[in-house]
């Protein structure tokens, strides 16, 4: 599905602003330090954002995806405990990530 990155964006900054001190995770439930988190998640979808755009530009084509995962994987921090899960929840995962992707492409073009 699309994925609107500045509505997506300018909801955070309106959360970061009421100052939260929880946040509630769906399968993990409420933990503190929600400003922080809040802006890690910013953070991350701007980094992806950026290597998606940058990757759009150099006109992959049919490879387009699989270049980009290959970056996320390589430059987001926080996708580094990908290789330390068993093989279903990697590919579960890939899937989802790969639907985030689409979402920035589509946004993006």
């Amino acid at each position: 599905p699309k994925f609107f990155p500045d509505i997506f964006i300018n909801s955070i900054d309106r959360l970061v602003k009421t100052a939260p001190e929880y946040i509630c995770y769906g399968h993990c439930g409420r933990r503190g330090s929600a400003v922080k988190m809040l802006k890690k998640h910013k953070d991350q979808l701007l980094l992806w954002q950026d290597i998606i755009k940058d990757e759009i530009d150099k006109k992959h084509g049919a490879g387009l995806e699989e270049k980009i995962m290959s970056r996320l994987f390589a430059e987001d921090a926080l996708l580094s405990g990908f290789s330390l899960m068993d093989d279903d929840t990697r590919k579960r995962e890939r899937f989802f990530i790969a639907n985030s992707i689409k979402g920035f492409v589509q946004a993006l073009n």
